[in-house]
């Protein structure tokens, strides 16, 4: 009897230290985690309104969950933040890949300016296994575009309902430059809340080689007694940038 207990005391024992050894290597798990900054290259450049292409691999080596990571984007002159995220991801396989497009605003980055991109990830309390990686940039004033619009059709003659017409309308980069937007409308004077042409149906044209065309075949669909206004316009990336407008007015008889 007295073995028999001897022997369960052991065994107990010997679970508990299992137990034990078990709660101290969860309680010591080291973090061995990395930042890796894919894109953007280190000291690239960028202009105003440009695209920034951002791609962070974040990763354990030892394979532990990838808790909490942050990025962040700031000016390296006075700190000024445009981009701070901050997110519990929990990735369980150890990696956890981070992508986003961002857009460099004139309103928020000054031409001739230098910019930071900071990448952080840690454990479950703050500060634990914290790993910080950085990319430096520069982002160069936009280049000014000198957009000209052309309507050369419709004229200015009266004309009637029912009547047809080539819709003609050039925009020119007298530079060769990139012609990033164009809009061409056709509405009524009186009420512009009556357009009979609006287009072309994507406004980021993007077309190379400084020069864009539209021709669409239009129809005088309309009440007599009318007048019509045709109002084209070219701007760069930026809503405003570089705008340029050309109009122009019809009578329609009946």
């Amino acid at each position: 009897m007295k073995k028999i207990f001897f022997f369960s005391l052991l065994a107990l024992g010997l679970f508990v230290l299992a137990s034990c050894g078990d709660d101290d290597t969860s309680a010591t798990t080291e973090f061995d985690y990395h930042a890796h900054i894919i894109t953007p290259e280190d000291n690239s450049t960028f202009m105003q309104g440009d695209m920034l292409n951002i791609k962070i691999d974040f990763e354990d080596h030892n394979g532990n969950t990838v808790h909490n990571i942050a990025v962040r984007i700031y000016n390296k002159a006075d700190g000024t933040e445009i981009l701070n995220e901050t997110e519990h991801v929990h990735a369980e396989t150890g990696e956890y890949v981070y992508e986003k497009d961002f857009m460099l605003m004139h309103s928020e980055v000054a031409g001739h300016s230098d910019w930071v991109l900071e990448a952080k990830v840690w454990g479950h309390m703050d500060g634990e296994g914290e790993e910080i990686s950085t990319r430096e940039f520069h982002v160069h004033p936009s280049e000014s575009s000198d957009y000209h619009v052309h309507i050369h059709s419709p004229t200015t003659d009266d004309k009637n309902v029912g009547d047809e017409f080539m819709l003609h309308v050039e925009v020119e980069e007298h530079n060769g430059k990139i012609i990033h937007h164009v809009n061409v409308k056709i509405y009524n004077k009186a009420d512009n809340s009556q357009v009979l042409y609006d287009g072309p149906t994507d406004a980021h044209v993007h077309q190379d080689g400084g020069l864009y065309e539209l021709m669409e075949s239009i129809k005088l669909d309309v009440d007599g007694h009318t007048d019509w206004v045709v109002e084209a316009k070219a701007w760069g990336h930026m809503a405003g940038m570089g705008e340029v407008m050309e109009t122009l007015e019809f009578h329609v008889h009946p």
